[in-house]
């Protein structure tokens, strides 16, 4: 898949970006690769804390992979960061776990 590629090259070239680390993590969950998805998600977590985005794709990464609770905490962080992320409160809820 192209899109791998150049979020793979990016990642690779500026491994201080991000917004490469989550969008490759993005890519490989779409391709089935939870594991590594989860990888690249931490990656960027290393590298901006403070990113809910990051949080968020560690958590669906996690959840894909079937770590519910771990999910959880990704999602709970994301929701921390950003209080107004839907997606995360949706997930949190369809996890039957408490945004706080």
């Amino acid at each position: 898949m192209a899109g791998e590629r150049y979020f793979r090259r990016a990642a690779v070239l500026e491994p201080s970006s991000a917004p490469a680390a989550v969008g490759l993590a993005y890519v490989l969950n779409m391709l089935g690769d939870s594991n590594a998805a989860a990888v690249w998600a931490r990656r960027a977590i290393e590298v901006a804390p403070r990113s809910a985005a990051a949080h968020f794709a560690l958590g669906d990464a996690l959840e894909k992979a079937g770590d519910d609770s771990g999910a959880t905490v990704a999602f709970r962080e994301a929701t921390t960061i950003d209080p107004g992320h839907r997606e995360a409160a949706r997930r949190l809820r369809a996890l039957n776990a408490p945004a706080k």
